[in-house]
């Protein structure tokens, strides 16, 4: 029994918002009540509330234009590990505490840090030639190094498809192991989290910071999601397998979009009604801005799990519970899949 008390302790209601006639469907007015009464009652529930709280703090610190860098563009390639044979300085030893132990940091961003030996990769600003459109290759190299007579004006650059060692039949993915895992542990954490914290904050402006916080990932995530194409946008489909598809990551582990954004959806979804400052950026109704995210994000996940070749195929049970999530939040009787 405790166990489901603890479940319901994320589904708290929010009290002073007007959102009219939007309706949620997975924090139902009944979970919502039995988390109120857990809040009001036990410690435990206030403990799991400001944990929420927290994680959800951690991410609205940050201003709208910096958030939106969390969210990874489809020309960006991803990959899960750098190298068969680890790190280019230190191999084998990165493998040796676990795989993808690799650190990424949001506050030191395109660059990933050595588990062993503490240097990052890669030695060029990526950012600025992410910025440049990924066109101007004047800005690939060696930012230590910056004499293109050095011989080593080259060495660990990469241009979102590795770096190269001569006479290595395989790259060094460092940009694109920074591309998946910063997607896996910070873009989809923080929109888990800043929808939950904007259903469990009992101070409405609050709720309403963390639900713009949040929306603004759900808006910049559905203007992308279309795009992702896996087998084109990775390690994965040039080195190993041209026909192995998914969307930002692999379709194994390309569940973790619905299971953060489907719940988080119908979180903020009555705020965007009135998120002026998100319809702005957006330039769309709060009616468009919902709509957009519903079809290019939601339903695009939805279709990539049910359809014959699906990009969404997970363990056995896994994609069916997100396509659960996914009917939960939409409610959705007239388009495929209903």
């Amino acid at each position: 029994m405790k166990a489901v008390l603890v479940s319901a302790v994320v589904l708290c209601v929010l009290s002073g918002v007007s959102w009219g006639d939007i309706r949620r469907h997975y924090y139902t007015d009944a979970k919502l009540e039995i988390m109120r009464s857990n809040v009001e009652k036990y410690g435990w529930a206030r403990s799991r509330r400001d944990a929420i709280l927290a994680a959800g703090d951690r991410w609205a610190k940050y201003d709208d234009e910096r958030l939106l860098t969390l969210v990874v563009p489809p020309e960006v390639p991803r990959c899960y590990q750098v190298h068969n044979f680890g790190c280019p300085v230190h191999g084998i030893k990165v493998h040796e505490k676990g795989l993808y132990k690799w650190i990424v940091d949001f506050d030191n961003p395109w660059k990933i840090k050595c588990p062993v030996g503490g240097e990052t990769y890669p030695s060029n600003d990526f950012g600025a030639f992410l910025a440049s459109g990924m066109k101007d290759r004047s800005l690939l190299f060696n930012a230590e190094h910056p004499d293109p007579k050095d011989p080593l004006h080259k060495q660990y650059v990469d241009d979102g498809w590795g770096w190269n060692r001569e006479g290595d039949e395989m790259n060094y993915w460092l940009v694109a192991f920074y591309a998946h895992w910063s997607m896996a542990r910070l873009t989809m954490p923080a929109i888990r989290s800043l929808g939950l914290a904007a259903v469990v904050a009992d101070d409405p402006e609050k709720a309403r910071v963390y639900a713009h916080k949040c929306g603004l990932l759900l808006w910049r995530l559905a203007e992308y999601y279309p795009d992702y194409a896996y087998e084109k946008q990775s390690r994965e489909g040039k080195e190993h397998n041209p026909n192995y598809t998914g969307k930002w990551t692999n379709r194994i582990w390309e569940v973790q979009t619905p299971n953060a954004c489907a719940p988080a959806y119908d979180a903020i979804r009555p705020f965007l009604r009135e998120d002026e400052a998100l319809q702005e950026r957006a330039g769309m109704t709060g009616e468009e801005l919902d709509e957009y995210i519903r079809e290019r994000l939601l339903m695009e996940a939805a279709r990539c799990t049910v359809d014959p070749a699906p990009r969404i195929r997970a363990n056995y049970g896994t994609h069916q519970r997100s396509l659960l999530l996914l009917a939960l939040a939409l409610d959705e009787h007239e388009k495929h899949p209903t």
